[in-house]
């Protein structure tokens, strides 16, 4: 019983920092496209 709930709980852990990771490698990308939309925008 304790190897389950150790187990779940490595899982959640490695499952939110999976999470966390994907959103900040987005709000970066996302970051990198709007300055470049906007440098874009500026030479036009």
């Amino acid at each position: 019983m304790i190897k389950a709930s150790l187990r779940s709980y490595l899982t959640l852990w490695f499952a939110g920092l999976s999470l966390l990771t994907l959103l900040n490698v987005g709000f970066y990308v996302g970051h990198i496209a709007t300055e470049q939309m906007k440098q874009t925008n500026r030479v036009a």
